[in-house]
Formats: structure tokens, sequence, C-alpha cells
């Protein structure tokens, strides 16, 4: 069998075997190392696979989110599910809120299979067995970190074991960060800096770093997020792009992007080819930017209906649903790196070093210095400035909003003034009712009725 032929098959297999975990029944096909990890292009093969949940909620997270907060608004082309999400007042049942839990933990069983029968596999050359090993607890990590973003307190799972995930109860958000900072140092010291595959879509040790960045300035420990931020900053793999290419395949200001067989695929979502798109900026997003930003500009298109002028996204270029692999959706990029060293200098009073890391976004986006636009700010001031950097040069990307706003305890005081809708319950996404019939040990989120 051929490599392109193998990881189909794997896919298929795996794909039994999470349909099999989320619903708390055994797998009928149990895969082992001895079956599976035969050599190294299986192998390769085999972690390859575990990507494919993890793009397949790339529409809902790009889409639901932003409308959920303050980044997108719908039109009337958009359906009543968008009208919901808009509303910032989900139900238990909502599809897509079901969606998102069953493809993270789709993408979190795929990865805890793998990193148990990887551990086993004899057959395998060491760097490729590290490797293999490394990518599955980044993709982890990743995973987990969206979940504690969206849902808060989740189970904690970290074995292929069917019957204890049906009835594993919820695990302080505090906990699950501390177990993905470990995977995430282990992921470094398993893989290399060399990229294995082109255009970024596997992740190398520096990957490990930047996500390991935002996994300590989620859990509080800014003087190692600043450490490892510099790390990746330091690198001669990466640097700031101009404003049109941020997003192109070949970006070097990719760290890692999530690849998808033909290209990025919500363009057609945001960009219209005639009348309105499905989505629109919010309001207060266009607000958000001093008329001088270029990202006003380059990141954002104007289209008219009906009277109106309306701004859509515009950070990546495709505009069709049909194959292109000129771009994919970039989940890691340089730019995050500056902004969190900038947050975690800021919080251990290092205001000139920050505002420095600040300018790196701001020069480029042809603003002057924050401190020249903010003479007489201190610490807590350039922090407030530093949210609103992150909601001008973040927004759309892979819930950074959300999470960014409850982080800076901001997100009543900001969304309640936005949403009439809004209640502390908003907070948090409901956990999914689907999932609670299931595991009778999942309690609710507080302000949902089920």
């Amino acid at each position: 069998m051929n490599r392109k032929n193998i990881i189909w098959l794997l896919t298929a297999l795996l794909g039994i075997a999470c349909d099999g975990y989320l619903d708390g029944v055994a797998p009928e096909h149990e895969l082992t190392a001895e079956k599976v990890l035969v050599n190294d292009d299986a192998a390769e093969a085999y972690t390859l696979s575990i990507y494919t949940s993890l793009v397949s909620m790339d529409r809902n997270l790009a889409t639901s989110v932003p409308l959920y907060i303050d980044e997108m608004q719908p039109t009337p082309t958009s359906g009543s599910n968008a009208q919901e999400f808009y509303s910032s007042a989900l139900s238990p049942d909502n599809n897509t809120v079901q969606s998102l839990w069953e493809n993270l933990y789709g993408t979190i069983y795929k990865c805890n299979d793998a990193i148990e029968l990887l551990d086993r596999a004899d057959a395998l050359t060491p760097r490729i067995k590290n490797q293999c090993l490394g990518e599955a607890r980044f993709i982890r990590a990743y995973a987990y970190l969206l979940l504690v973003s969206l849902f808060g307190d989740v189970p904690l799972v970290t074995r292929p074991d069917v019957a204890y995930s049906a009835s594993a109860g919820r695990t302080l958000t505090k906990t699950v960060l501390a177990a993905v900072i470990d995977d995430l140092i282990l992921a470094k010291e398993l893989m290399g800096t060399d990229y294995v595959a082109a255009a970024r879509i596997r992740p190398n040790r520096l990957a490990a770093a930047a996500l390991l960045a935002r996994a300590y300035l989620y859990s509080g420990n800014h003087v190692e997020a600043e450490s490892e931020a510099s790390e990746v900053l330091q690198s001669p793999l990466y640097r700031l792009e101009p404003l049109d290419s941020v997003f192109l395949m070949d970006s070097r200001e990719t760290i890692f992007q999530a690849w998808n067989v033909n290209g990025y695929q919500l363009g057609s979502s945001f960009a219209p080819g005639t009348g309105l798109p499905q989505y629109v900026a919010a309001e207060g997003l266009i607000a958000a930017f001093d008329l001088r930003d270029l990202r006003r500009e380059k990141w954002f298109g104007v289209t008219e209906a009906d009277g109106q002028t309306y701004h859509y996204l515009y950070k990546y270029r495709k505009t069709t649903a049909g194959p292109s692999t000129d771009e994919y959706t970039v989940g890691l990029r340089l730019a995050e790196q500056y902004l969190i060293r900038a947050e975690a200098r800021l919080r251990q009073n290092q205001p000139d070093e920050a505002i420095a890391d600040i300018d790196s976004i701001r020069f480029r986006a042809g603003l002057p210095s924050v401190a020249e636009s903010y003479p007489n700010a201190g610490s807590e001031e350039l922090l407030v400035e530093l949210l609103n950097e992150r909601y001008r040069e973040l927004f759309s990307e892979w819930n950074h909003r959300f999470a960014d706003l409850k982080r800076f305890d901001m997100i009543n005081e900001v969304m309640g003034a936005k949403k009439s809708t809004w209640t502390k319950a908003s907070q948090l996404f409901p956990i999914p009712a689907t999932e609670r019939r299931i595991n009778i040990n999942l309690e609710q989120n507080d302000g949902y009725d089920n």
C-alpha cells in the first residue's frame, strides 16, 4: 500500500474508533501497534489521521464563536443557527455546540490512542517515533485549550479507555491546563526544530513552544510565557509578513497551520460574489480600528446591499468553496507571540519591553508607537490597550477574543454593553445535552436548564 492509501485507511478505522468512544460503546475494531505501526511510513500516516477531526471543526470555530462575541454579525442569508449564536443564548441541544464537543474529544481520542500505540511500537526509527509522539501530544494540548476556553471545566481523558471516558466527570480548568503544559513540554523534547512537512502543516518543537507560551499565559505563569514566546521570536525560521501575505500557504509568519485537501474553505461565507455574504464584521470591530490602520484596509472588504454598506472579513483571499491550496487555516502565527510576550512583560511590570513588542505589530499596521498614542499610560492602561490590539490583530482566529475577554475579567462588562441578551451564563457554552444523557456525571454549566 502506498502512503496515501495508508492515510485514508487509518482515517476510516480511527473514525470507527472515535464513534464508539463518543457514544460510550467499545469500538468493534480495536487497533494495535502490531497491526498498524509496522514501519515508519505507517506511523506517520497514522499520526496524520489525527488531524482530520481538528480540521473539520474549523468552520464552527471560525463562524459561530465570532458571532457569539463581538467580531461578526449575521445577515439574512446566514440562517437561524447563526442568529442563536449571535444572541449569545445557546441551547444545550444546539447542534454546533454538540459538533464542537464531538470533534474536540474525537481528536483527543485519536491522540490518546496514538500515544499508547506509539509507545509500544518497537519497529520504528527513534526520530520518527519521537516526532509522531510529539505531534500527538501537541494536538491533544491544542484541543484541550479550546475545550476549557469554550466550556470551562471538562473531563480530562488521557487514555483510550471507552468505559472511563463514558463516565468521566469534569476536571478543574487549572488541572487541565497543567496537563496541557506537561504535554507541550514533552512535545518540545520529542520534536525537532526542522519541519517534517511542507507548508508547516505538521508542528515542530517551536510550534510546541508557541502553544506552550499561550498555555502559560492562560494559567497565569507570565515568566514562562515570556520565555517560551522569546524562544520562538528569536528563531530565524519566522518573521512578520506584509499584511497581504500573512495567511498565504508559504507565509514565514506561520508557525503551524491546519491542512485541508482543498485548502482554506470559508472564504465564500465571508466574501460575497454578489449581494451579502453570510456573515459581516460587527460594527464594534470596525470601530476599533484607527482610520490609519492598514489592517482595516487590507483585512476587510466592503460590499453594498439594499442601500447599505457592509464590511466583511478578508484575511484570507480565497472567496470560493472549490479546491485551492494557496491558503490553509493558520493555527499559530508569529504576531500572537509578540502579543503574548508583551502581556507577560506588562504583568511583570516591564512596560518598556512590552511597548517594543506591541509596536512590532503596530508598525506593520502603519500606526505610531503605543507610547506616542498613550504617552502617560501605566501598566494597567497598557494592558487594556494590549487587549484592544489583540482584538484588532487576532479577530476571528481560533477563539482568541472569547478567551481574552475572560482572562482579562472583562467579558461581562464588554459584552453586556454590546448585547442586551448577554448574561453571566454566556461566559461558557453549555455542556451538550446529548453528552449529559450519555454521561450522568457531566454537570451542566450554571445558567443552563439541562
